[in-house]
């Protein structure tokens, strides 16, 4: 084998060596001339059902690609002249239901651009220094950057309801256009004369409907009423001392205080939280535009709040003035509407609404003595004083009243709002318990800096957006110390090394990634580092490795464990590539909430372990689990989550794909004397629909009433297969889903899981109950996410 290697000691590039000039990297784009998009794939079939329909078809192609959870999927041929051919042949493919395939050639990526040289002209911004690519937000303060991951995970919530919502209504129009099609078939006159099909009607659950809620503020009390009807009840929910105005905010139910604060109303507690403090004047009524948060004061402006970094950090801005007493406003059909003492008016909300407002009368919304305004349904609702009572009015924008009912809980109101809120109540975000060094594992980059010297350290920008340069690690304030050391000490030893680092446009050179793991509780380190050898001779590699081992170890005596990995592709290696062990041990030990778990190289771990701490407590008290209980923990990795858990639950079984993360798992249950626990290495796919529908066995089996099903999946969610299964157990009563991803695929699966049932979908579906966002990366913008979903 040494013989078909070439000697590539230190003759050809050395690691001093730049990159080379003469090669400039094309577009990244694969070939769309010569692909074929399926428009009625279908969201929920497999590319092995269009490829059994092609091949039964005798039809000659390359390839067929279906994304999950996607309606389209592409063919792929091997020439445009070959497509081309196949579109009219596809044409009269019979596919699902009787249709036949609806085909056309597939469009070119537009957003895709050409990699960029360090010597070609950048857009702004595109080049950036290591500490803004890596920790972007190291300059803003942690209780804003808390603060902004908070805003985004309530986004989250918002867009799981509308993803959801979406769905049931898109099967509705589903189930219509086929009993329309079956009427047609069966030649009947409407569509409930049709013989079988899908039933007509498509119930949304309770949590999806859109009603919404009604408050009002009277006596100190917060007062709620369903929108399921006008005569509704309403119903006491908390104190509400000294609260003046109401509004549906970012998702919030926000209270303005008579002594000037703005507060939120935390529906799980019952209680008022404090939000920012309001303008000088006081406030008589709020209102929300475009994500801005007015107020109406006493003196009869209209002001709008501006925030400067922290959400306590504010200020004013007057958008109108000389109003007189507002008594009322909200925002309906493109205008702010304001009820006075004197009238109406009302201001038209064109792009300049955030700056300025310039309100006319509104002589046909005639009523007197309102004390409260809102919207709902293209119609306003407010709140009049008839004789001696109160009364809930329902108007149409022209004045006319659709309904008047009587408020009976009081005779007086100080606020009022319409409300949705989020799907599920959500804590407060958990901070990370350290800020700085948390990291326990972080991948260097083998390549060049801006001046085109050989550096190990991370990528100065996207590289799917031309960026290839490469910064050192010693500015970013999430790596430990002794990681940044590590790096100084290798960066030496490139100095003087014959093999040049690894080019990512040439696909040239040697050294390409530095994996370092460490654990700042039992103080041991663990190296791999990933290289292409390729054109070097063996015996001088080996004797390189030899070399590298003893001078990375001499400089750092806590290296407890050293692999290499060789790797000759150009994108990523699979997760259970090939390692070779060069040092010590072969794992290191990690302790986390008072129990050990050892690490392999290639094993999954939470990268900041105090961080890990908070989610997996969390974790255990959403899991609620005891000793009826059967826990599933899928994506289990080394089996962290499983070994918390199992102490409160009758059985836990883990499913993981990478065989050494289910090693590390059985020791690691070994270390901790955790007997009651199982791990399966297989996809968690091709397993868990057996697991999930066997009868518990065992000692004890007979007290298992409910299973919970943990899942800790990668960043592209949970696959498909595993969201059917989940969705078609019925033991599966509560799912405790921790995501890393949670702004796409938390959403997908979200949709997925609490959706309507198909014919490929079975089962009731869940609902979201509680949510709790963990940041486990500060400095930057991501978040994970605790949703705990129940069976409906």
């Amino acid at each position: 084998m040494a013989g078909q290697r070439k000697h590539y000691g230190g003759k050809k590039r050395k690691a001093s060596d730049g990159p080379r000039d003469d090669v400039h990297p094309g577009h990244l784009t694969k070939n769309d001339e010569c692909k074929i998009i399926v428009l009625n794939f279908g969201q929920w079939s497999e590319k092995d059902e269009l490829v059994k329909v092609l091949d039964a078809n005798n039809h000659a192609y390359k390839a067929v690609q279906k994304l999950n959870k996607l309606s389209y999927g592409f063919i792929i041929y091997e020439s445009k002249e070959q497509r081309d051919a196949a579109l009219e042949v596809l044409a009269n493919v019979e596919w699902k239901n009787g249709e036949k395939l609806e085909v056309k050639p597939a469009l070119p990526k537009r957003s895709v651009k050409p990699m960029a040289t360090a010597d070609e002209p950048k857009e702004p911004g595109q080049l950036k220094t290591v500490i803004e690519a890596v920790t972007p937000w190291h300059n803003v303060d942690y209780a804003e950057q808390l603060e902004r991951k908070e805003d985004a995970m309530k986004k989250v919530l918002i867009k799981i309801v509308r993803q959801t919502r979406k769905d049931f209504a898109d099967k509705a129009k589903r189930v219509v256009e086929e009993r329309n099609r079956l009427r047609k078939a069966q030649k009947v006159a409407s569509m409930d004369d049709v013989v079988g099909g899908p039933k007509l009607e498509v119930p949304v659950p309770e949590w999806l409907d859109a009603t919404g809620e009604l408050y009002l503020v009277a006596n100190d009390t917060l007062y709620q009423q369903i929108m399921t009807s006008t005569d509704a009840p309403w119903e006491a929910k908390a104190k509400a001392e000294g609260i003046v105005g109401l509004i549906s905010f970012t998702s919030e139910l926000v209270g303005a205080h008579k002594e000037g604060a703005l507060l939120t109303y935390q529906k799980h507690t019952q209680s008022w939280m404090p939000l920012s403090n309001g303008p000088a004047a006081a406030i008589t009524s709020l209102a929300s535009l475009r994500g801005h948060l007015l107020c109406a004061t006493a003196n009869g402006e209209i002001v709008r709040r501006v925030v400067k970094g922290r959400r306590d950090s504010i200020e004013w801005m007057t958008l109108a003035s000389g109003l007189g007493a507002i008594t009322a406003m909200t925002v309906h059909q493109g205008f702010l509407y304001i009820a006075t003492t004197s009238g109406w008016s009302k201001a038209p909300l064109g792009p300049e609404a955030t700056t300025v407002l310039v309100f006319e009368p509104a002589p046909e919304m005639a009523f007197q003595d309102v004390s409260g305004l809102t919207s709902h349904d293209s119609k306003l609702i407010f709140i009049q004083k008839t004789g001696d009572h109160l009364s809930l009015v329902h108007a149409e924008t022209d004045g006319t009243v659709v309904s008047s009912t009587k408020i009976d809980v009081a005779t007086a109101v100080t606020s009022f709002a319409s409300h949705k809120g989020l799907c599920c109540p959500m804590e407060r975000i958990a901070p990370s318990p350290v800020l700085e060094g948390y990291r326990n594992k972080c991948e260097f980059t083998f390549g060049y800096d801006v001046d085109k010297k050989p550096v190990v350290g991370f990528r100065v920008g996207m590289y799917k957006e031309g960026v290839v340069a490469v910064g050192s690690p010693e500015d970013c304030i999430n790596v430990p110390q002794v990681m940044k050391d590590i790096c100084k000490t290798f960066q030496t030893y490139l100095a003087t090394s014959t093999l040049p680092v690894y080019d990512v446009l040439t696909h040239e050179g040697v050294w390409r990634l530095l994996t370092i793991r460490l654990s700042q509780r039992t103080n041991q380190i663990m190296l791999m580092v990933q290289a292409n050898p390729t054109d070097v001779d063996a015996a001088v590699w080996a004797t390189e490795k030899t070399a590298l081992v003893s001078t990375l170890t001499a400089a750092h005596p806590g290296i407890s464990s050293m692999f290499v990995q060789e790797y000759t592709g150009v994108s990523a290696p699979a997760e259970d590539h090939p390692i070779d062990h060069v040092y010590g041990a072969t794992t290191i030990e990690e302790e986390l909430l008072g129990l050990k778990f050892r690490i392999s190289a290639q094993a999954f771990f939470q990268v900041n372990t105090p961080g890990a701490e908070v989610l997996y407590s969390l974790v255990k008290r959403f899991a609620a689990a005891d000793d009826k209980t059967q826990v599933y923990d899928v994506c289990c990795g080394t089996g962290t989550i499983g070994i918390c858990v199992a102490s409160e639950a009758r059985k836990v079984i883990g499913v993981e794909l990478c065989k050494a993360a289910t090693d590390d798992a059985a020791v690691n249950a070994d270390l901790n004397a955790v007997k009651n626990i199982t791990f399966i290495n297989s996809k968690a796919e091709d397993v868990m629909k057996e697991l999930l529908r066997k009868k518990p066995e065992g000692e004890g089996a007979e007290f298992v009433q409910q299973a919970v099903a943990i899942v800790d999946p990668p960043r592209a969610g949970l696959h498909t297969k595993v969201l059917r299964s989940l969705r078609d157990t019925r033991p599966v009563k509560r799912i405790v889903y921790v995501s890393c991803n949670p702004t796409v695929s938390l959403i997908n699966d979200a949709a997925t899981l609490c959706g309507p049932s198909t014919s490929n979908l079975r089962g009731d579906p869940f609902k979201p109950v509680f949510a709790a966002p963990v940041d486990m990366f500060p400095h930057t913008e991501h978040c994970e996410m605790i949703i705990v979903f129940e069976r409906v």
